[in-house]
């Protein structure tokens, strides 16, 4: 049996990130190995869709444009992998952790589940080419505050998002960081992908 693996993928918005995971969802399917997903954003959108207090917190601030707290995207998916993970299935987790303290958890949460090495995969591209992505996909949008959230993406991305891929860079005992250009022809993009994973 074929070691299953464990994905982190992180990046900024517009990285494509949704892409590369589709194809590398596919590429599971087709060598028919069972595949956990999980997104902390859809997570969070479907508890926003239920009835309560901290639903009707949640859906505020994500309506806002903000992040929900670190205790609560963890309190996500740790529920998540409490529930469904499994070493005999193949572990894609999207967009999370964002921040150093829920790093960390993650990280605990790893160790909890006997997960030896994960893998980080970092889809880098610049501020630039994620303001050209963003105003190509909002062509047809109107919003005056567009600017200053693309503005506010990138100042998170840099001051909470960074410190956490130096986290998982420097920590080789437990994690194999991957840094791929995610500019480019998504199937090339996707092909540098495999050939760091070795799949």
């Amino acid at each position: 049996m074929n070691k299953k693996r464990n994905l982190i993928f992180l990046g900024k918005s517009a990285s494509g990130k949704g892409t590369q995971i589709k194809f590398l969802k596919n590429h599971f399917a087709q060598k028919n190995e069972e595949l956990v997903f999980l997104s902390i954003g859809a997570g969070l959108r479907k508890i926003s869709q239920e009835t309560g207090y901290v639903a009707g917190l949640i859906k505020k601030v994500q309506e806002s444009g903000n992040l929900v707290p670190e205790v609560v995207a963890t309190t996500v998916w740790s529920t998540f992998l409490h529930k469904v993970y499994h070493p005999e299935k193949n572990l894609i987790i999207d967009g999370s952790p964002r921040k150093i303290l829920e790093a960390e958890a993650m990280d605990e949460m790893f160790k909890f589940l006997k997960i030896e090495k994960a893998d980080v995969v970092y889809l880098d591209i610049s501020d630039e080419e994620v303001i050209s992505r963003i105003k190509k996909r909002e062509t047809n949008r109107k919003d005056d505050s567009s600017d200053e959230k693309i503005k506010n993406r990138l100042e998170f991305f840099q001051t909470e998002v960074i410190p956490v891929l130096n986290y998982f860079e420097e920590n080789s005992d437990f994690y194999n960081f991957h840094k791929i250009n995610g500019i480019g022809k998504e199937e090339e993009i996707f092909e540098k992908i495999k050939e760091a994973l070795n799949l």
